[in-house]
């Protein structure tokens, strides 16, 4: 599978700061790019790993999913935050003020962190998968079990298993996953629900 890293980012320094920083260490393209939207001049890649640096202040579900929407479905997609604020979030985040060297650190930590996510998505049962769906679709506990004939008690089971398997907590956040994963289509979603 190709290997992409996709910097968005306002400033032209911060871009271009980060492509000279990683491109000795990554042998991977580079694709440095102003503004969120202009990822769909992209829309064809296929089967292609992409790590998307997205500027702290533009990110949201709601811009992840926009950009899970421009790009072919058969990608998978890391989001990393570039963060001017030493803040300790809790989604994947570089601070630009630090030394290149634990920039690089942080960078091969989170592409590590995303193979052995690609396991944990084969962790899924397929009732678990299921179960994602319906909560990604904005079912309830109650509904889901009305659709997939099991008690509420064997649904709220699957979602504290589906939260432990893949350490994602809010619902957007596991509707983020399951649109990424390729699980649910983003027309059968309400991209307000996320924001």
């Amino acid at each position: 599978m190709d290997k992409r890293f996709v910097i968005i980012h306002q400033s032209e320094i911060v871009r271009k700061g980060l492509w000279a920083i990683m491109r000795e260490a990554f042998h991977y393209e580079f694709i440095l790019l102003k503004e969120v939207n202009e990822v769909a001049d992209y829309s064809g890649f296929s089967n292609t790993e992409l790590f998307i640096f997205l500027q702290d202040d533009k990110y949201s579900e709601a811009t992840k999913a926009l950009i899970g929407k421009l790009l072919n479905s058969s990608n998978h997609i890391e989001f990393i935050l570039i963060t001017s604020l030493d803040s300790k979030n809790e989604m994947d985040s570089i601070f630009i003020n630090d030394p290149s060297i634990d920039i690089i650190r942080k960078i091969k930590q989170i592409a590590e962190k995303k193979e052995e996510g690609a396991n944990s998505m084969a962790d899924l049962s397929e009732r678990e998968k299921d179960v994602l769906v319906q909560v990604a679709l904005g079912l309830t506990n109650k509904e889901i079990a009305e659709k997939l004939f099991i008690s509420i008690h064997t649904v709220i089971t699957h979602r504290k298993h589906i939260t432990d398997k893949l350490g994602i907590k809010s619902i957007s956040g596991l509707t983020v996953y399951a649109i990424l994963n390729k699980l649910i289509d983003t027309e059968n979603i309400d991209l307000a629900t996320l924001i």
